[in-house]
């Protein structure tokens, strides 16, 4: 991995300046490293943080490759199962849902299951409306049943709703 493309700009949060560095790898951008513009410290990574650069570097050499991105136990990582579930919600659900907070099962089929996260540019998160699973196998979304995607636009409108009789109160 390599960091480059570096910028500068001032963190709200932290209160200070720092630098963005993109971290790269032969196959393209994985994330990105912040250093602060002062100290030269560089910010750890979060645990999480590390192991989606991780992630992304095993998908892209995988996609290189023409194979699947799988772990030692030859499940798909789990960023991949994200990627795949998201893919399937704006196509079967809405652009307006993503798969997020995953939770591998070990069934004797196993999958990974992710909440179905709802949010509008204008208005932000608004809530969860379901799970998706996705086979850890193959890394394709178990589509969901009209039945159940009917349930989800409903919910999405519910709540778009009374956002929308909240703020006009």
């Amino acid at each position: 991995f390599e960091a480059v493309a570096g910028e500068r700009y001032s963190s709200q949060p932290l209160g200070r300046e720092l630098w963005r560095f993109f971290i790269r790898s032969p196959h393209g951008p994985l994330g990105t490293l912040k250093v602060d513009a002062q100290t030269g410290e560089v910010i750890a990574l979060s645990p999480d943080q590390l192991r989606m650069v991780r992630e992304r570097a095993v998908i892209a050499a995988a996609r290189a490759q023409n194979r699947l991105p799988t772990d030692e136990h030859g499940n798909v990582l789990a960023e991949y199962a994200r990627r795949k579930a998201n893919g399937y919600l704006s196509l079967a659900v809405s652009l307006f849902c993503s798969a997020s907070d995953e939770l591998f099962i070990p069934l004797k089929r196993p999958i990974w299951q992710f909440a179905i996260r709802f949010s509008l540019p204008s208005l932000g998160e608004l809530g969860i409306l379901g799970t998706l699973d996705v086979d850890a196998q193959t890394g394709e979304a178990i589509p969901l049943t009209s039945q159940q995607i009917e349930q989800i636009q409903e919910r999405a409108h519910a709540i778009v709703q009374f956002r929308s009789q909240k703020t006009a109160a």
